[in-house]
């Protein structure tokens, strides 16, 4: 997320492109943000439709950006101009702090058990294949090289789903007799 610049929007085609990822790494010492123009694999550069709710967010982030720079001028770092993810110094934002703003203002205020940010993508999988997509349509959805990772990673099943498993198969026997 912390890697997608406004080159990867494209508003008339309503499109959102993943080209490129960004880390938080220690080099020389010093924890810093590290933006990877390359993916883990082939697989991981993918393409989404805008949805008119991340389309207006995306704006919004956009008019804001541009706020920050007129009301900063010389302080607003220009380094990251083409990064989404600034905060109010035009600064690429750290890992951590969406992690945190997360827990603090989604979880939190929500009464929600704690989960990592990254968690989101196991709950997106699992609530999908709950929807009725299918396992390689979500294999694609999350860039994943292999439906593996997908299948026994990704996706997760609780009581519920195994009920409903046996509560099939006892009707296909039934079926049978």
């Amino acid at each position: 997320m912390l890697g997608l610049k406004w080159s990867a929007i494209d508003f008339q085609r309503k499109t959102l492109t993943v080209k490129a990822s960004a880390v938080y790494a220690k080099v020389d010492g010093k924890h810093i943000t590290v933006v990877k123009p390359l993916l883990k694999t082939k697989s991981s550069y993918r393409t989404f439709p805008l949805t008119p709710e991340v389309e207006a967010a995306l704006i919004a982030e956009q008019n804001r950006q541009k706020q920050n720079c007129q009301k900063h001028k010389s302080k607003y770092s220009k380094e990251y101009k083409n990064f989404i993810f600034v905060n109010e110094l035009g600064e690429l934002r750290k890992p951590n702090t969406i992690s945190q703003r997360f827990t603090r203002n989604i979880l939190k205020r929500h009464g929600l058990k704690p989960i990592r940010f990254h968690d989101l993508r196991h709950t997106c999988a699992t609530l999908l294949l709950d929807g009725g997509v299918t396992l390689k349509d979500i294999q694609h959805y999350l860039g994943h090289s292999q439906l593996s990772t997908t299948a026994d990673i990704y996706t997760h099943r609780d009581y519920t789903h195994q009920q409903k498993t046996t509560n099939i198969a006892g009707q296909i026997i039934r079926e049978l007799q």
